[in-house]
């Protein structure tokens, strides 16, 4: 199945052609699948923030606030040893799965996601993944959770199955010391912290592979951290690594061609900016602000700043100067939320004091504006993700779930 066989429902979220049709979907600004085997059944969608915390070998399950963005914690869920990664990837399953990437005990934790956001462990609960696993690929095909693991110089890809557990299916070889990687409709880029280069994967076929070797290596600066990719307006977009040591930021263009309906590639060599800082976290979304495609790149520094840096039109930034704002200590993970709720907003995760702060975001590009009181997550929260359920199978009867009492 081919990238424009797919239909987006909702941003971030892709499903064939054939499936909307037989599932009875409509846009409906909420959830919209069918529900049991009712055509048009329309069922309210819930909004989450899913945290991990490395000291406590949990994952803490905050609900969203649709409106005003506030959170309220839910649940705490014992996980594999120091999660460092959470994924809630796109599936063409009604079934809602989460996944842990625990760097610990090198292991992924398998959890079902019910309406309600309470987690319940799959069975195996974990799988084994490779001898040194840092991060989960972002951004990845529908039915896809890849993982970067950095000593043995691969990204691990499994596939989801029917009931939610992951399958092997390969690797790919990247540069040395591989830390983080996102996908660009079909092509994959990874960045490598020992000799400070992006490598370029450009996936074919269908469904798409990526090939043995990558497309191109393009020099980034030193300690590279995180990556990031946000598409523009009119289909020009931008890359961006973040270099911890050298503390800056280096772009780069990225164009969709849609003359041979090509999927976006790198179209030019990198520029960096600087940083006032140590950039540790990257993120980017489109449509922040008011006028139709802008958008923002944001950083967190290891010196506790939120930077954001605006984009406007095919701009592919950052820009030499950026706004900025202070965070708790330690910040680790950022999580911009601007398309999925009434209003944009940003949640930084701090692992100086285990919590998570929420910022709103606003159309004029001004900073950002701390909002409410910091949540505690638990200690050493590191990693961030969003979660929507809609129709999704309610609580077995008699389950609960598996949760931990909030303290």
């Amino acid at each position: 199945m081919k990238f424009n066989d797919w239909i987006c429902i909702r941003r971030r979220m892709l499903l064939p052609l054939a499936a909307v049709a037989a599932a009875g979907v409509f846009g409906t600004g909420g959830a919209c699948f069918g529900s049991g085997g009712q055509k048009g059944v329309q069922v309210p969608d819930s909004y989450f923030v899913l945290a991990a915390n490395k000291s406590d070998d949990t994952i803490t399950v905050f609900q969203v606030d649709q409106s005003t963005g506030a959170l309220t914690r839910l649940s705490t869920v014992a996980t594999g040893h120091q999660p460092v990664d959470v994924a809630v990837p796109d599936t063409n399953n009604v079934m809602r799965v989460v996944y842990v990437l625990n760097a610990g005990d090198r292991t992924i934790s398998e959890f079902q996601m019910f309406r309600n956001g309470l987690l319940q462990p799959l069975s195996p609960a974990t799988i084994p993944t490779g001898t040194d696993p840092v991060s989960f690929v972002r951004r990845n095909f529908t039915d896809v959770v890849s993982v970067v693991d950095r000593s043995s110089n691969t990204i691990a890809r499994y596939l989801i199955q029917g009931n939610g557990q992951l399958a092997g299916d390969g690797l790919i070889a990247t540069g040395p010391a591989p830390v983080a990687a996102t996908i660009l409709s079909e092509e994959l880029c990874e960045v490598n912290s020992t000799n400070d280069t992006l490598g370029e994967f450009v996936y074919t076929g269908d469904p798409p592979a990526p090939p043995k070797d990558p497309t191109a290596t393009y020099p980034v600066g030193k300690g590279a951290a995180a990556i990031a990719w946000e598409q523009g307006p009119n289909l020009a977009g931008g890359l961006w690594v973040a270099n911890s040591t050298a503390e800056t930021i280096t772009s780069f263009p990225t164009t969709w061609n849609t003359a041979s309906i090509q999927p976006s590639r790198i179209t030019g060599a990198g520029s960096s900016s600087s940083v006032p800082g140590h950039p540790v976290a990257l993120a980017a979304d489109l449509d922040v602000g008011s006028h139709h495609g802008d958008r923002a790149v944001y950083a967190l520094t290891q010196e506790g700043q939120l930077l954001q840096y605006h984009l406007s039109g095919d701009d592919t930034g950052p820009a030499a100067a950026a706004t900025a704002v202070a965070t708790g200590p330690s910040p680790s993970a950022l999580l911009p939320t601007a398309t999925e709720l009434a209003k944009p907003f940003l949640y930084v995760a701090n692992s100086g004091d285990g919590t998570v702060w929420q910022y709103t975001l606003h159309n004029d590009f001004s900073a950002p504006t701390a909002t409410g009181t910091p949540t505690f997550s638990g200690k050493g929260v590191n990693a961030l993700a969003f979660a929507i359920t809609g129709a999704e199978t309610s609580l077995p009867p008699g389950s609960g779930g598996i949760s931990i009492p909030v303290k």
